[in-house]
């Protein structure tokens, strides 16, 4: 999950839990990534109007 949002690949296995090894994954963007890995998180998922209007803030970011 974490290489379709953009974030770097998580830690080995037999580098904490499953939870764990997301958590050190979705902390660590590549630089200049982050408005990448937000908008693809937001594409997933239904939002409400105000999340909507912060993925359009950064969608306008971008250009």
């Amino acid at each position: 999950m974490s290489e379709s949002l953009g974030l770097p690949p998580p830690p080995s296995k037999d580098e904490g839990s499953k939870r764990e090894q997301f958590d050190r994954s979705f902390a660590s963007p590549p630089d200049g990534n982050l408005p990448t890995v937000a908008r693809r998180i937001l594409d997933q998922r239904p939002v409400d109007a105000a999340t909507q209007a912060v993925g359009s803030a950064l969608n306008r970011s971008e250009r």
